[in-house]
């Protein structure tokens, strides 16, 4: 029986992903100085299935040749390792104490990632059940074809041979490059084990900027080898309860909110928080609602070039392939060009909200030109509740300005 990929990631890591590959060199365009268009709706989707972890790799990381930096890069930061269980007591692993987790585990599948405090290293385990025991030749498939349609789209994005270990896991060593924090371009290695124990399939990764694994491989070592599953354990217990109701996307009074530098304003809802993920020479934010059911997003540019609607509608049409393409049930309406001379494009995909509720999120998203602007804007809300939002989402839409003469980099 084949392994089955489905896209395990909810609407804060696909946003996460959108701004990262909105920056991964796609070609520029500019945005509009004001909307006055309404967002529209696309029918639903279904959701698919997954696979499953095993038990413990006895394996050290591999490194790839380097790639020089081209600048100080903020050193990922371990503290004394302190012993994780999970709490069904599937797994342990020895994690550093100063690292936040972050648990996105659902009923049927344990999903956990911890981070250190720079935000430049990483640690992940991926556990599903399955029964049928797969091969080797498909562990090393079902695991190039999830890093490859996970990040295959980064920039540099490089996978090694697959390198079997003597516990009988699998391990790929894969490179790409990205903004790490701080600002500065570098190549992050990850090193990747699959497995399968029993009814156990693991998928165990490691990150950190390419220029520290050396100096961080004795820590990588520990953290990997002190990784185990207990196979008599069960993931999640009963399936979520289908009859259960998407927590309702959240929106307070609208309120102005202007750029520190002018650059544009849109009215957002007063209880939505923002995360500001800009660059020197790029905007990037985020506004989620307290459910995190909902989504708006500015991305703004700066492009010389005059494109045309053509060319606008291949950039849009590329960033939304680029980064929802691998969402499950991921799918696009055809362009609309709208009367201010943006383009809309409809788009939808499958994914676990909040409240642990599988549905298909509805996006609208714009892109524009104006002076040497280029905007992307994006609502995403649960697309059952669109037709309860259209007057609040036009609202919000439509007061959405840009002052093309502010410039991005300063």
């Amino acid at each position: 029986m084949p392994f089955h990929i489905r896209r395990v990631l909810g609407i804060i890591v696909a946003v996460a992903l959108l701004s990262l590959a909105a920056c991964g060199g796609q070609p520029a365009a500019d945005p509009t100085a004001e909307s006055t268009v309404a967002p529209t709706e696309e029918p639903t989707a279904e959701p698919t299935e997954a696979p499953t972890p095993t038990e413990e790799p006895t394996a050290e990381p591999t490194e790839e040749p380097a790639e020089e930096s081209t600048g100080d890069l903020q050193e990922v930061e371990i503290g004394n390792l302190v012993t994780f269980t999970s709490s069904d007591g599937i797994f342990s692993i020895d994690i550093p104490e100063n690292w936040d987790l972050d648990d996105r585990s659902k009923a049927d599948e344990i999903i956990m990632l911890w981070t250190d405090p720079t935000n430049n290293g990483l640690v992940a385990v991926d556990i599903f059940e399955r029964e049928e025991q797969a091969t080797e030749e498909e562990l090393t498939d079902f695991l190039e074809e999830y890093l490859s349609d996970t990040f295959g789209n980064q920039p540099d994005f490089f996978l090694d041979d697959p390198i079997v270990q003597n516990d009988g896991s699998i391990l790929i060593v894969w490179t790409y490059t990205a903004e790490a924090t701080g600002g500065i371009e570098a190549t992050l290695l990850a090193n990747s084990f699959i497995e399968q124990r029993e009814d156990k399939v693991s998928i165990l990764s490691t990150l950190v900027p390419q220029e520290q694994f050396d100096m961080l491989l004795d820590y990588t070592n520990e953290i990997i080898n002190s990784y185990t599953i207990n196979t008599d354990a069960t993931i999640g217990g009963t399936p979520p309860d289908e009859s259960i109701s998407t927590q309702e996307v959240e929106i307070g009074s609208l309120q102005t909110y202007t750029h520190p530098t002018g650059l544009f304003s849109i009215d957002i809802p007063e209880n939505w928080s923002l995360t500001d993920s800009s660059k020197a020479d790029e905007i990037i934010m985020l506004w989620f609602d307290p459910t995190n059911n909902g989504l708006i997003s500015v991305d703004l540019l700066e492009n010389t070039a005059e494109p045309t609607e053509e060319e606008l509608t291949e950039f849009l049409q590329q960033y939304l392939d680029n980064t929802f393409g691998s969402q499950q049930d991921f799918f696009t309406d055809e362009p609309t060009p709208q009367n201010d001379g943006s383009v809309l494009i409809i788009w939808s995909y499958t994914s676990e909200a909040s409240g642990g509720v599988m549905v298909d999120m509805l996006g609208n998203t714009f892109i524009e030109q104006r002076g040497d602007k280029l905007s992307i804007m994006n609502v995403v809300v649960p697309d059952e509740q669109f037709d309860a939002l259209e007057a609040d989402i036009n609202e919000i839409i439509n007061s959405y300005q840009i002052d093309p003469s502010v410039s991005i980099s300063g």
